[in-house]
């Protein structure tokens, strides 16, 4: 790896992240009972130098030292180090007893079992009810969610993101394809690492092991379970369509709702049939379906292959299990969806 250099940049003219005159006068590492906050986003510090390491990292974006392997930056060469020791060399040594997933750090296994096996979420959002584990989390949640403060645009499609390093990975994985994490079992690629890790255990390995108590449907990740006891079970469906009055447990299933139904924007079209989807995800699901050769889903029963996991259990549901009185067919061959629209979207 070549030698460090450290960069001098300056701070672009339309973005203020001024500190208060207290933060100036401020020694370094020196405790004072004030808190530092960022202009910008609003996250406090109890010391001077993390609040302008934090600037320096989230908001003005300097990230001298980059990573040979994925190509991520950091403002610390000790961070680059870290990243490539846990990201690449998978060094995670403290586990978790209960679902045995590892971490880098202690604290972040700590913060792991608060949240995951104990549920602890003592900061409640006003508007929609959701709960968080720390202030930060909640914060970050009121300013993405409900003021849609989103300073970082992405040139090529607009869309918008409250952090740099959230625009980066999208530019990096929708419009530049860069996926630097391949699947060892089935070659699929993928820009983030833990992405890849969540693929491998939930498709290969088959790893679910957040199970819903009502039920007894199991999910790879605690999020997922969250979202189907909240939109199952709880029919918590908090925002809102204000042209056709549906509901939706997500801000962003209603944002794609709204620019599907709403205002027929299609923005992403299959170069082989022609066919518009509103979003990258969708163009992709169906290349592969219809016009890719990759079906690695086979049926044990009669040993069909689909493109799909989705699709493969609803074959299942169909003909093996004569689940009919749910479920009805699409137009286009092997594809099934449930009988209840609000299940499935497809646009």
């Amino acid at each position: 790896m070549s030698d460090f250099k450290t960069l001098s940049v300056s701070m672009a003219p339309a973005m203020n992240f001024s500190l208060s005159e207290s933060d100036v006068n401020s020694e370094p590492g020196v405790k004072n009972s004030k808190s530092f906050v960022c202009n910008a986003c609003g996250k406090s510090f109890t010391r001077n130098y993390k609040l302008k390491e934090h600037v320096k990292n989230i908001h003005e974006n300097l990230k001298p030292f980059k990573c040979e392997k994925c190509e991520k930056s950091y403002f610390r060469a000790d961070l680059l180090r870290n990243h490539i020791k846990v990201v690449h060399e998978n060094f995670r040594p403290f586990k978790c007893e209960v679902c045995e997933k590892s971490f880098a750090e202690n604290h972040k296994l700590k913060d792991h079992v608060k949240t995951v096996h104990e549920n602890v979420r003592p900061f409640k959002c006003q508007e929609c009810e959701k709960s968080f584990p720390s202030e930060y989390s909640l914060k970050m949640h009121m300013k993405y969610v409900h003021e849609e403060q989103r300073p970082f645009k992405c040139e090529e499609c607009g869309k918008s993101y409250l952090q740099s390093g959230s625009l980066k990975v999208h530019v990096r994985s929708i419009h530049q394809n860069l996926k630097p994490f391949k699947c060892k079992i089935c070659n699929k690629d993928f820009s983030l690492s833990c992405a890849l890790k969540i693929h491998v255990r939930s498709i290969h390995q088959n790893l679910k092991l957040y199970k819903c108590e009502i039920c007894e449907k199991s999910f790879a990740q605690s999020g997922h379970l969250k979202t189907h006891v909240n939109y199952v079970h709880q029919n918590l469906r908090p925002f809102k369509c204000d042209v056709c009055g549906r509901s939706f447990a997500q801000i962003h299933k209603l944002k794609d709702h709204v620019k599907c139904v709403h205002e027929n924007v299609k923005d992403f079209k299959c170069e082989v049939c022609e066919k518009s989807f509103s979003r990258m995800a969708n163009l992709k699901s169906h290349i592969n379906t219809f016009h890719g050769d990759s079906r690695p889903f086979q049926c044990v029963m009669c040993k069909m292959h689909f493109s799909r996991k989705e699709t493969l259990e609803y074959h299942v549901m169909w003909i093996h299990e004569s689940k009919r009185s749910s479920y009805f067919l699409l137009p286009s061959p092997h594809t099934l969806i449930p009988a209840f629209p609000h299940v499935f979207h497809h646009c």
